[in-house]
């Protein structure tokens, strides 16, 4: 029994994996969060009316 704790303790393959598979799951949420958060600005710059624009800039002159 002390032998395979010993051989155990010695096997650390299975941390490293698993700091890995946190690291990545981190990043992919913050992927995630910052493409949700251009994705809804997207529109409503594509979304301007040019003409509308330009009038009331010039209007505040």
């Amino acid at each position: 029994m002390k032998k395979l704790l010993k051989l155990f303790a010695r096997q650390d393959s299975g941390a490293v994996t698993t700091e890995f598979v946190v690291l990545v799951a981190a990043s992919t949420r913050l992927g995630s969060v910052g493409y949700s958060g251009v994705g809804g600005g997207a529109d409503e710059v594509t979304n301007v009316d040019p003409d509308a624009s330009l009038q009331r800039f010039v209007s505040g002159f």
